[in-house]
């Protein structure tokens, strides 16, 4: 009755509330993103090599960044490279942040899907090179897994 009514309510706003919150940290990424990017040459149509995102850690912004994603600044070397989309040695604006918008929060279905098919297929590129009496790469992998 009025108690399930209450609860139903309840979720209704609970979900509002956290969708506006995802929303105004987007928000506050894009703005971060803006400023972080205003430290450089171009601003926001420049590109950070990995010189230039360095010497950017000890600022707010890039601190904020790495934060949102639950990085630690330790980990700034790989996060360029997971940023750096395209291997092209430098991270534009627009790989800034989807990367970080990607880094963030728990894995999705897709993710995983596109990263199973990559193994994949690097597993039949790498199988390819291996001599015909070696054991098939899928055998090696099971026995390594368990």
């Amino acid at each position: 009755g009025l108690l399930t009514i209450m609860n139903a309510i309840t979720g209704v706003f609970v979900d509002n509330v956290l969708q506006c919150t995802k929303k105004n940290e987007e928000m506050y990424l894009v703005n971060n993103v803006r400023e972080l990017f205003s430290k450089i040459p171009n601003g926001m149509n420049g590109t950070m090599s990995w010189k230039v995102f360095e010497s950017l850690l000890n600022t707010q912004q890039m601190r904020e960044a790495i934060h949102a994603i639950n990085l630690e600044p330790a980990d700034a070397r790989g996060l360029f490279r997971l940023l750096d989309a395209d291997n092209s040695g430098c991270v534009c604006a627009q790989e800034f942040f989807a990367g970080c918008l990607r880094l963030r929060g728990p894995a999705k279905a897709l993710d995983l899907a596109i990263l199973h098919f990559e193994v994949k297929k690097l597993a039949q590129q790498i199988t390819g090179f291996l001599p015909s009496h070696a054991p098939p790469l899928s055998t090696s992998l099971e026995r390594e897994g368990s």
